[in-house]
């Protein structure tokens, strides 16, 4: 039977442990950007029931209702399906194995197959991006915000099946301690750290 740092994909070499604020935004957990991910969706769904009631009671509504609506929901999908949903990548802890890597993986991602899971054979390499970001922290009664700047946020995995998997937003001391133990486990080039 596996200990606790033991797997099926081997010994456990890091896991990301979560922060107070998830890294890059204001949420403190998973579970809150998903909560706004489906306040966003229920949102969109009442403006569908909305509108289709009131085009039931007048029969027709004006044309500018029509595209106020439509805008309006196309606002809300793409908050709730693109621009938050990148958020989860940053939440969802990355945990490094002996024989591969476990990231995040959307709903969509694992119907088509992605689990979350890279073995390690298939990773190419690895591309560092540098960029700002603000990071979330607690002083006592009050948030604070502190901005780094040209440092490691985030990473690309590229695999020999032509695929990039995306790590999300990190703290860039995690990102430096992520990266450096696949390059001397793994042996795995690494660009743009530097």
């Amino acid at each position: 039977m596996p200990s606790e740092t033991e797997n099926v994909d081997g010994k456990v070499l890091y896991q990301d442990m979560p922060s107070e604020y998830v890294f890059g935004t204001l949420y403190k957990s998973y579970h809150q950007i998903v909560m706004h991910i489906w306040l966003s969706r229920t949102m969109a769904i009442a403006l569908i029931a909305i509108t289709f009631s009131l085009n039931l009671l007048f029969n027709e509504l004006p044309m500018i209702v029509l595209i106020g609506v439509a805008i309006s929901l196309l606002l809300l999908v793409y908050e709730s399906e693109i621009y938050i949903r990148k958020d989860l990548y940053s939440a969802t802890p990355i945990v490094i194995y002996e024989n591969g890597i476990r990231l995040y993986s959307s709903p969509i991602r694992r119907l088509l197959g992605f689990n979350g899971y890279i073995p390690r054979e298939e990773i190419v390499s690895i591309e560092v991006r540098r960029g700002s970001v603000y990071e979330m922290r607690s002083e006592g009664d009050s948030k604070k915000a502190f901005r780094w700047n040209n440092v490691p946020i985030e990473f690309t995995i590229r695999t020999n099946k032509g695929k990039k998997r995306w790590s999300g937003k990190r703290h860039p001391n995690k990102i430096s301690e992520i990266t450096n133990i696949m390059n001397t486990a793994w042996g795995i080039p690494i660009g743009g750290m530097n």
